[in-house]
């Protein structure tokens, strides 16, 4: 298991000490569980938010020649 040390201020680890106590846990179990939680929910579901941005219907874009070809960099001689 990893270590990790952080600076937090005085406000912030009293709020927790308090929380491990009312749950009967150590600091450390109080906060590894607020970490596991908020990381496990940082995921991104990649099918729920396609499903959202395709009930949207179809986006038109329209684009420059220009920029159909790469913004000019096709045409940038490398030799």
């Amino acid at each position: 298991m990893a270590q990790l040390n952080l600076y937090v201020p005085d406000e912030v680890i009293e709020r927790l000490r308090s929380g491990a106590k009312r749950e009967g846990k150590s600091l450390s179990s109080f906060v590894g569980g607020i970490l596991d939680e908020k990381t496990k929910t940082a995921e991104v579901d990649w099918d729920s938010l396609y499903a959202r941005l395709d009930s949207h219907g179809p986006v038109l874009i329209e684009l420059t020649e220009e920029e159909r070809n790469f913004g000019g960099l096709r045409e940038i001689d490398l030799d």
